[in-house]
């Protein structure tokens, strides 16, 4: 990944990956960026082994064969994420979550360059969606109150703090205000959750916040 994401975030997000502490979109959200990019996923599985460690201890269980039996597991799971998608898209940690593949995905327009795909509020005050940006096109510059977690699906775009690609996450905090552009040579795809709704900062994303917000 090139981008300047802090790694204490993306570390922070896969430790409570790990421990079952996020909800059903960022659980997927997670699962799918394990899928699509393999550079997280020793970080994960030592957090389930260290995991693992713990609950053997407190249950006072000793297993002679303890690490042989977590690198069949973990070596089941590589084979399992190795294997070919169905859906030229999504991931299947997405699909699950959905219940449908990228085909039933209804997108609407809300600018030239920017089309939506709303799935949810999940009941935190956020928002669940799908953003497709055409090539070299920007989404208008906007402002965080939450949390957001972007997974970079097709393609990659580029903000303040860095450059994403396929299988990357950008997260932005509280506070933070960008404008991402995607890149020139390809649509840009992201799958998105929100713990708190966005604000348009820009002249054009004022002109436009109607057309986000309404319902």
């Amino acid at each position: 990944m090139t981008a300047a994401n802090p790694s204490a975030e993306l570390n922070d997000l896969l430790g409570a990956y790990s421990a079952g502490r996020l909800d059903a979109p960022l659980q997927a959200l997670v699962a799918a960026h394990l899928q699509m990019n393999p550079t997280s996923r020793p970080f994960v599985r030592e957090l389930e082994t260290m995991a693992a460690d713990e609950a053997f201890a407190q249950d006072g269980v000793a297993l002679s064969n303890r690490d042989e039996r977590l690198h069949c597991i973990f070596d089941e799971t590589e084979r399992v994420v190795a294997r070919p998608e169905a859906d030229p898209l999504l991931p299947a940690p997405l699909r699950h979550f959905l219940g449908h593949g990228s085909e039933a995905l209804r997108w609407r327009g809300l600018l030239p360059s920017l089309k939506e795909a709303r799935i949810a509020n999940h009941g935190l005050g956020g928002e669940v969606a799908f953003l497709k940006v055409r090539a070299g096109g920007r989404m208008p510059a906007h402002a965080h109150d939450g949390s957001e977690y972007t997974l970079i699906l097709k393609g990659g775009y580029s903000d303040e703090t860095g450059h994403y690609r396929a299988g990357d996450i950008a997260i932005a905090e509280v506070g933070s205000d960008h404008r991402p552009k995607a890149d020139e040579d390809e649509e840009c795809i992201c799958f998105i959750v929100t713990d708190a709704p966005l604000r348009l900062t820009g002249p054009i994303g004022r002109l436009y916040e109607r057309i986000f917000h309404a319902r």
